[in-house]
């Protein structure tokens, strides 16, 4: 498919376009089931997939909209699907964990739907180790895979201290516990990493019998830093979607303009909305051609979103 100027267009067959087509996120975050729509971030994952294997905690961290959590939702949790259908790798991944201001409650849901037992607050007798220690014995050859989402909730709208000292404690004790089946990974914005990790140092249970300094270099090296996009990895996110929905861009220059609007920290989600309301816009067009009786190509163009980024 050619979207140069003075280049044909070979376009495969058109299916119909509504707002569930909608091949950008806006302000939201890349699920699994986007993954088909998640480009730019192909070596990275790569990365962060084999950085997992090996971490037992691993600390994604990247400023606010660089997506964080897009990288692991769309791209490590699916491709480590994938290994598990197609090599001897097996992995049970949790339904990621958004903290809020509940914690335990967020991890027990993501337990309960993969059918581990729940966890309960002051009760020895019901960890998280003991649950992961239960599916361990139902799976010898797999991995575990946790992921809590935008871990600086813990922090900021979590009230109970008690609570977040539990948690931390349980994590962190699970982590020591199952280095070899567990693998915990945070998304985390850099400004707030200081507040996290200290909390977790703060917090570290007293049976784990290691110092301050061995739990600082643990920390320091799951740190998986997100840098942001280049110049090709945008145009990829840009166009990619675009074809996979049959749409083009015109004119093509169109692409490079938008990505010298965003080259800047955490612009994504200004990038993604602005794609997606470029999308919407398309649909009206389309809808207002319908009624007057003609067809209108598939062309994302430059008039409808001049004035975005003012």
């Amino acid at each position: 498919m050619s979207f140069f100027p003075g280049h044909e267009l070979n376009l495969p067959p058109a299916p119909p376009l509504d707002e569930s087509q909608n091949p950008y996120r806006g302000l939201n975050s890349f699920d699994q089931e986007h993954s088909e729509l998640f480009f730019g971030r192909t070596q990275l994952v790569e990365k962060l997939q084999a950085f997992v294997k090996i971490h037992p905690l691993t600390v994604v961290l990247g400023a606010s909209g660089s997506g964080k959590s897009s990288l692991v939702k769309a791209g490590l949790i699916p491709s480590l699907k994938k290994e598990t259908k197609e090599t001897s790798n097996k992995w049970c991944i949790l339904s990621p964990i958004r903290p809020g201001e509940t914690p335990f409650q967020a991890l027990n849901n993501a337990l309960v739907d993969a059918q581990l037992p729940k966890v309960e607050l002051q009760n020895q007798q019901k960890t998280l180790t003991q649950s992961i220690a239960v599916w361990a014995k139902n799976n010898p050859n797999s991995k575990l895979l946790i992921f809590i989402d935008q871990s600086e909730e813990i922090i900021t709208l979590c009230d109970s201290e008690n609570e977040r000292q539990e948690f931390f404690q349980q994590i962190l004790t699970a982590i020591n516990a199952h280095r070899d089946k567990l693998r915990v990974v945070l998304s985390l914005r850099s400004d707030f990493e200081p507040q996290i990790r200290d909390a977790g140092l703060k917090f570290v249970p007293t049976v784990l019998k290691v110092g301050n300094t061995v739990l600082k270099n643990r920390w320091q090296s799951g740190r998986f830093i997100v840098p942001a996009m280049t110049r090709g990895e945008l145009r990829e996110a840009i166009e990619k979607p675009a074809e996979a929905r049959v749409m083009y861009f015109q004119p093509h220059e169109l692409v490079e303009q938008l990505i010298d609007e965003v080259d800047m920290p955490g612009a994504l989600p200004l990038l993604s909305f602005a794609l997606s309301e470029l999308f919407l816009k398309y649909l009206q067009r389309q809808r207002n051609a319908k009624n007057r009786g003609i067809t209108v190509d598939r062309a994302l163009t430059k008039k409808i979103i001049k004035n975005w980024g003012k």
